[in-house]
């Protein structure tokens, strides 16, 4: 039964929950208070990012309901600043069999105390991989995959070239060991390190935990994420001169959000676009919703095992009429149905 209803919906005031927390521990707290204060700034920093954009989007990229789970907070030594010369996270993956012991370890990394998951200013973290044979191969090694967009022209890593990473290698390396051998049931775990290196070059894992398998049940379609991308013409093996030519434009689109199905979807994926393009030897101009222009049509095919979306317009060229498409290659189910983003 459907029934009108009443929602209250609250401005949240950063500034006076701010100054409730300081006034709640200068008045409880006596002397003590100016110390517990950034405690509870940053307890709350906590609890907020169970909503930020990253924990969104992995809650709905592994199925987790969020009714169903909670935030806990893991107290241990701080470690100000100040004193980070990088601080990063690892994910390792451990392999074994007869005669060798092997771990692939995933290393994430960024310059002083910038966070490598919710940067500030869109900094680009660096990317390492490095691996460890144990047993009749014993070998190791480091190879970068992305530079840190804050690492100077110049500079080989955010950390020592390859000794720090080898280093944490190794500790990550015992560490893993040691899990296997308290939980022996499990040999091939998933582990996930947070690490530091200080500015007086000591290497630190802060800690460690177990990454738990993703077990959910099918996602419904494609949860469609806007990223906007700036496009133009490919001229390359595939075109010709005088097509590369007449086709010259640049275009900015922006997607939108929302959840589709690609066997059913029957409207445009493009929320806002804004194109320059040379018609009848002029640059036009066109913005706003593509699905607005003139002479706009919206199809499916298929193409082999692929579904493609289609957004088409027929336009007045310097040749006559014209016919200009955009596809978008979508998911297959058994792909969406693990990874809907």
């Amino acid at each position: 039964i459907k029934r009108p209803f009443e929602f209250n919906v609250r401005r949240f005031d950063e500034a006076a929950e701010d100054a409730a927390v300081v006034r709640y521990c200068r008045t409880w707290v006596g002397d003590y208070g100016e110390k517990v204060i950034p405690v509870f700034r940053a307890m709350r920093k906590v609890y907020a990012s169970f909503y930020n954009l990253n924990a969104y989007l992995e809650r709905l990229r592994h199925g987790v309901d969020e009714s169903q789970v909670g935030m806990a907070l893991l107290v241990h030594h701080s470690f100000p600043d100040g004193i980070e010369a990088a601080n990063g996270v690892a994910v390792s993956e451990r392999y074994s069999s007869l005669t060798t012991t092997s771990i692939e370890i995933e290393m994430v990394s960024q310059k002083g105390a910038v966070s490598v998951s919710n940067p500030e200013g869109g900094a680009i973290p660096e990317v390492v991989e490095v691996y460890i044979y144990r047993g009749n191969s014993n070998f190791e090694g480091a190879n970068l995959q992305q530079r840190s967009s804050l690492c100077r022209l110049g500079e080989e890593a955010v950390m020592t070239w390859e000794d720090d990473y080898l280093a944490f290698g190794g500790m990550i390396y015992e560490l893993g060991e040691a899990f296997v051998a308290h939980f022996p049931d499990d040999s091939t775990p998933r582990l996930e390190f947070e690490y530091k290196r200080l500015t007086d070059g000591q290497l630190v894992i802060k800690q460690m935990r177990k990454v738990p398998a993703a077990g959910h049940a099918a996602a419904p379609g494609v949860a469609l994420i806007d990223t906007a991308a700036t496009m133009e013409v490919f001229q390359g093996e595939y075109g010709t001169a005088m097509g590369n030519h007449r086709l010259k434009s640049l275009w900015v689109l922006s997607g939108e959000n929302r959840w589709v199905k690609p066997e059913s979807v029957t409207t445009s994926f493009v929320a806002d676009a804004e194109v320059q393009i040379a018609l009848n030897g002029a640059v036009s101009g066109f913005s706003g919703r593509p699905s607005f222009w003139p002479r706009h049509a919206f199809s499916t095919h298929a193409q082999g095992q692929s579904i493609y979306a289609r957004d088409s317009w027929a336009w007045t060229t310097g040749v006559g009429i014209t016919g200009i498409w955009l596809d978008v290659l979508l998911p297959a189910e058994a792909e969406y149905a693990q990874d809907p983003i």
